[in-house]
């Protein structure tokens, strides 16, 4: 009978020693809540089923790509490093020497079409980039596979996995891109003009495609100053970078852009087929630009361009973003820049 007793004091006593140890360490790595933890391990699209930040399930390698990914991305990062200067330096420097919109535009179209389409070949192994136009409503005619063409200052309204989209805009395009200023909320109202080496740089690892800059302004000025410049405005609505399942919460548009005498906004989609594919995810930038990016054979993709006629008769933020996911043939979530920070925070303390 005592040494039942003593074995279940010893029990006990080990019990609270094993309690008060998860207790420490759980202070020590400043995990979250039980309710945040709750929160995030089943923290689905409820109409969609779908976690909206995790790796797709089409990110997947075969054998040899697993054992050639290193020493590919090893070869590709310094002609990536030599390419993406020299692109950065040209388009400066002709933006000085051309101060006119009708001579800057189509030489700047050529210089960055000649050297985007040759960085995304040798570096992503992307042949070419397929383009369609997309309706909306079944059983209308119109759909193609040559885009629009997009006026200067222009509003280009896009989806945003990857790294790779800023690089794929900026060859098609040529576009001055705007990213919203502070933290990415959605009440953001002022934006920082970039060219799409600088926007590549804002690209932090929290994901969210935002710029602090005292420079920030009204989105409204940086589509005069585009115009005036011959170039269009790339607008990443959703705020953050997502697994490509479903289009995210939207940042806040200045209607003034969209309404009045402003010209008529595209709406693009990049869609990306690849078995490997290119999306963020939850790594860090640089993580994600040498395995995922350069470390990959090749990334197929299609630019998908809403057709003029299936644009919401309401041009608001809400209504253009629904536009994009019927572009991207995707669902819409309700998830926000802030969301996927708080979710970070709480992957990368588990991981």
């Amino acid at each position: 009978k005592r040494e039942r007793e003593r074995e279940r004091e010893r029990k006990v006593l080990v019990l609270h020693r094993c309690e008060e140890e998860a207790r420490r360490h759980a202070t020590h790595q400043r995990l979250p809540s039980a309710v945040t933890m709750e929160k995030y391990s089943n923290w689905t699209e409820q109409k969609i089923g779908r976690h909206p930040y995790l790796p797709s399930a089409l990110s997947k390698r075969s054998i040899l790509g697993h054992v050639l990914v290193f020493p590919l991305a090893l070869i590709r990062l310094p002609v990536f490093l030599v390419l993406t200067l020299l692109l950065a330096f040209l388009d400066a420097v002709l933006a000085l020497v051309l101060p006119f919109a009708f001579l800057q535009r189509p030489v700047c179209r050529l210089v960055d079409g000649i050297l985007g389409r040759f960085l995304l070949l040798i570096c992503f192994g992307i042949t070419s980039v397929g383009s369609t136009t997309v309706r909306l409503r079944r059983g209308v005619r119109g759909a193609s596979k040559t885009l629009p063409n997009v006026p200067a200052g222009a509003l280009i309204l896009s989806n945003h996995v990857s790294a790779l989209d800023l690089l794929i805009l900026h060859t098609r395009f040529s576009p001055v891109f705007a990213l919203p200023s502070g933290s990415g909320d959605a009440d953001s109202t002022r934006y920082c003009a970039q060219s799409w080496s600088g926007a590549l740089l804002s690209l932090r690892g929290d994901h969210v495609s935002s710029a602090n800059s005292p420079a920030a302004r009204p989105l409204a000025e940086i589509q005069r100053a585009a115009q005036q410049q011959g170039r269009p405005v790339v607008v990443l609505v959703e705020g953050a970078t997502s697994n490509g399942q479903l289009v995210l919460g939207c940042s806040a548009l200045d209607p003034q852009c969209l309404e009045g005498d402003a010209p008529a906004p595209a709406i693009v989609a990049l869609v990306y087929g690849s078995a490997h594919s290119p999306t963020l995810g939850t790594r860090r930038f640089s993580a994600h630009l040498f395995w995922d990016l350069l470390g990959t054979f090749r990334h197929p993709v299609v630019v998908r361009q809403l057709h003029p006629d299936d644009f919401p008769q309401e041009m608001q933020g809400e209504q253009m973003l629904d536009a994009l996911a019927g572009c991207a043939r995707l669902r819409r979530g309700v998830q926000l820049p802030k969301d996927k920070l708080e979710f970070l925070a709480y992957w990368r303390k588990q991981h």
